[in-house]
């Protein structure tokens, strides 16, 4: 058996970057703290061993009942357990610790006491939260777009599908993920889709803009088609690659271009029918260019007003 003298053991447990503790049961006071408690949370040992307090009291007050009933709960079932908490240091400052409770038992195997590791996790905590405000924001972004986000994988499943994606499919965002989004693609179109989306894959470029792709026919899930313009994104994260799909409806552009364009060529009819010899001239620079003109003007001339325009 390999036996350690006083001296080594106090120098690695003061090398350890955490609080090395021993505490009993009932009262959860301490019976041995490491130095590092002073450094972590500004309380010497003493604080803890010659003044009896329970290391409960660095708890911050909103963790400390949470806090007492799972480590109370542990020592009752007899297993070890870990818990993220906050803490108060003795100038006051909130910082995140991580403890390990392991329990001390005798020889008849009933709990005694406990002893553990507490770390200090602040960075970590903050590093965390700034994650989870960066996904909510990108989450509100995504969730408050007009346009459709679809987020798919390599074998082109469905991964994320926004609430503007869901109106304009007409599909909850349940039903489709992981589900292929050859679904939304008419079956004329569909092996043109995937190896389109193949070589954009294996190409140098990360991504195509909103109408790069031209006009595309998609198929809502009650298998009406219509037509769209998308943009489309790659991206490789730990050798997975994902693509995002920005999907815009452009029926009703589509509809009002119609419209404007019958309404110009009634126009247009109608100035070309006029009985009185009419023209249209347009300043360009100095000049002034023939750019049309009704049949009857063309009549008066002998059909020769076209070589003018």
């Amino acid at each position: 058996m390999v036996t350690e003298s006083p001296w080594h053991l106090e120098k690695l447990i003061s090398e350890i970057g955490g609080i090395i503790w021993e505490s009993d049961t009932k009262d959860l006071v301490c019976t041995f703290v490491s130095e590092q408690a002073q450094t972590i949370l500004g309380y010497p040992t003493e604080h803890w061993v010659r003044d009896r307090h329970s290391w409960l009291e660095a708890v911050h007050p909103e963790d400390r009942e949470r806090i007492a009933i799972r480590v109370r709960a542990a020592v009752a079932q007899g297993r070890d357990c870990d818990v993220d908490l906050r803490a108060l240091t003795s100038d006051g400052r909130v910082i995140w610790l991580r403890a390990i409770v392991h329990m001390v038992r005798d020889r008849e195997g009933h709990v005694v006491g406990m002893r553990g590791l507490v770390v200090d996790i602040s960075q970590r905590k903050a590093h965390e939260r700034e994650l989870f405000l960066q996904q909510a924001r990108l989450a509100n972004i995504i969730g408050s777009a007009i346009d459709a986000i679809i987020t798919i994988d390599s074998h082109q499943n469905i991964t994320l599908f926004n609430e503007a994606a869901e109106r304009m499919l007409r599909i909850s965002a349940d039903k489709v993920l992981g589900k292929p989004l050859m679904q939304f693609i008419p079956e004329n179109f569909r092996d043109q889709h995937a190896e389109w989306v193949r070589a954009f894959g294996n190409g140098n470029v990360a991504r195509r803009r909103m109408g790069g792709l031209g006009e595309i026919t998609a198929l809502r899930a009650d298998g009406t088609r219509f037509p769209a313009e998308a943009s489309i994104s790659k991206v490789e994260t730990n050798g997975e690659r994902s693509y995002t799909v920005i999907l815009r409806d452009i029926t009703e552009r589509k509809r009002v271009e119609g419209e404007l364009l019958a309404s110009e060529q009634r126009l247009q009819a109608q100035y070309r029918s006029l009985p009185i010899p009419t023209y249209s001239w347009q300043k360009q620079g100095e000049d002034f260019v023939l750019v049309g003109y009704s049949d009857s003007a063309e009549e008066v001339v002998g059909g020769r007003m076209g070589p003018m325009l």
